[in-house]
Parts: structure tokens; sequence; C-alpha cells
């Protein structure tokens, strides 16, 4: 593949972007590149006319720069036109790379609406480059322990995405930890390792609880409050959790989009949009009002009466777990 003087390379996981980066550094002849001829610009720090002198300036070597210029949407119209003007006519010894995080579709047609993205594309020493996983979240991770010859089951799989989320960095973090265990222990990648590795226990009941009260499992959720619960306070925080989980489930089911645009809308990561989009489907409106309702009347005795707060807590979870999913 001939190489290019200018890349713009975006998407919505930044882990992606940097192993881009990386390949691309590599193909240069990795060698020939030294560590003093790499420069990485801020574009919130640096400005564009000083972008383009780096990207003029000789390589201290006298072979190939590279220059990395990230979050490239910050640069206004007049910014934009100076950079145009420098695709136009590049510098042969300077490799430019663009790089832009795109969260949402709103920020992706942004940054391909851009002047600089069109010049770019049309540029013939330019060319752009989307990185997404098309495969899918869960066959990510997959892959991730297939490259050190694991595997992880679908619960493995599931778990992370709902409580470590969508972060590819926070993912392949967990992933290499609980790799490494694996490994140094001799046991198979499953549901116990995973929680052992991934979050300390109490965090772990505590997603436990959420997901007992959901699939109405009294007896476990009533087990977990027991070891959770050890004063007021932490039954309030579980008081918390599951008024903030019944909501996100109701904004989830009410609203008109999904995945991505959802996760913005909601404010959470794509894994747990899966995970909310899943357990609406569970509850009727009817029933979520009316968990809603208890919730109200939990927070008003809470801080109205001088019942303890555990035994509040305790009570709203038998209802919880008691209650039809198809109340009206």
């Amino acid at each position: 593949m001939e190489r290019k003087q200018i890349y713009v390379i975006y998407g919505s996981h930044r882990l992606l972007l940097r192993q881009a980066v990386e390949r691309l550094r590599s193909e240069m002849g990795g060698g020939d590149v030294s560590e003093l001829d790499v420069r990485r610009v801020d574009t919130g720090e640096v400005g564009a006319d000083e972008l383009v002198a780096e990207c003029q300036a000789l390589s201290f070597f006298g072979g190939t720069r590279l220059v990395i210029a990230e979050n490239i949407s910050r640069y206004q119209a007049a910014a934009q036109k100076e950079i145009c003007e420098y695709i136009k006519n590049p510098n042969p010894a300077t490799v430019l790379v663009m790089t832009e995080v795109v969260g949402d579709s709103r920020s992706k047609r942004r940054l391909e609406g851009s002047k600089m993205f069109k010049a770019c594309k049309s540029a013939p020493a330019a060319a752009v480059a989307e990185y997404e996983i098309k495969s899918g979240l869960s066959s990510w991770v997959q892959a991730e322990f297939a490259k050190r010859g694991l595997h992880a089951t679908e619960v493995v799989v599931d778990y992370l995405l709902q409580w470590v989320g969508t972060d590819l960095d926070r993912l392949s973090g967990e992933i290499t930890k609980m790799c490494d265990a694996a490994e140094a222990t001799g046991r198979e990648i499953d549901i116990d390792l995973c929680r052992s590795v991934t979050t300390l226990s109490s965090e772990a009941e505590v997603f436990d609880y959420i997901g007992a009260v959901i699939d109405r499992d009294t007896e476990k959720a009533l087990t977990l409050i027991e070891r959770l619960a050890r004063d007021d306070r932490g039954a309030g925080h579980l008081f918390g959790l599951l008024e903030r989980q019944f909501r996100l489930i109701l904004g989830a089911k009410i609203s008109t989009v999904r995945g991505k645009e959802l996760a913005g809308q909601l404010g959470v990561s794509s894994g747990q949009v899966y995970y909310l989009e899943k357990q609406g489907r569970l509850y009727s409106f009817g029933a979520l009002r009316v968990a809603l309702g208890l919730l109200v009347d939990v927070d008003f005795s809470r801080k109205s009466s001088r019942v303890p707060t555990r035994l509040l807590i305790e009570e709203l979870t038998v209802d919880l777990c008691n209650l039809s999913r198809a109340s009206s």
C-alpha cells in the first residue's frame, strides 16, 4: 500500500486509534523513525500554525518525521483553512496523522463535514480511515482472550461488558489481568475468576444484588443485603442504586433511539444499554410505574420516620421481587 503524507484516523474507541497509529508507525519502518522524530500534538494546546510548523520541520536524523495530532475537531474554521492549505502541498519528509475519537453520531457528522476531512478525502497525498469493531464488542472480547490461547464463556463476556463497560482500554486491562491469573494458576476463564480479578468482592455483590431484584430472586437479594448493608448508610446506598436502575430501565424503554445514541442520552456505556434494553423487556410500563412509586414511598419514609433504613430496604426488596412485571 502506497504511503501517504497525511492520514485522518477516527472512531469511537481510543484504543483502536492508538493501535492503528502504532501499526502505521511500524509500517513506516520502525527503526528509521526515531523517537526524536515523533511529535505528538494536542490541538487543545497547539494552534494550527504551530502544527503546520511541526510538519514543515526537518527530521532530527534527516529521515521521516511523524507528527501525530489528537482531537483535531477542536480546530475552528480559520484554523482548518490553514491546515487545508498544508494538505494541498505537504512536506514529503513528514507523515501527519490526525486522530479523533467520535463518541456519537453528532460528533462523527461534525468531523466528516469539516473542511479538513473533506480536503483529506480529495487530496492525492492524504487518506481517511474509520476504525470500528464491525463484529460486535462481545466478539472483540472473545478475540482478545483467543490471542492468549484462552477461551471465555458467554457469561464472563456479559459480566465484563456490564461491569467494566465498553471502554476498550479498561476492558483490555481487565482481560490481561484475567489471562495472567489463569496462566499463573492453571485455572479456566470462568465467572469466579472473572469476579475475583475484575472487582472488589463488595462491588460484585452490589452488582449481584441489583440483578437478583430484577430477576425476582428474593432469597438471594436478602442474603446479599445481609452482607452489604452493615449499617443504615450502606442500606441507603442500595436504595440509591435501585432507584437509579429502575429509572434507567424506564428511560431505555420509552426512548426512541437505541445503541450508542441511547447510551449518550442516558449517560451510560453501550454495554450497560444492552442490559437496560434487555431488562426493559421484562417489565411493562405499568410495572415500572409501580416500582418507582414504591421507591418514592420508601424514600419519603426513610426521611420522615424513625424506621431503620435497612428494614425499609428489606421490605422494599421483597415488594420489588414480588412485583408482577405486567402490573397495571
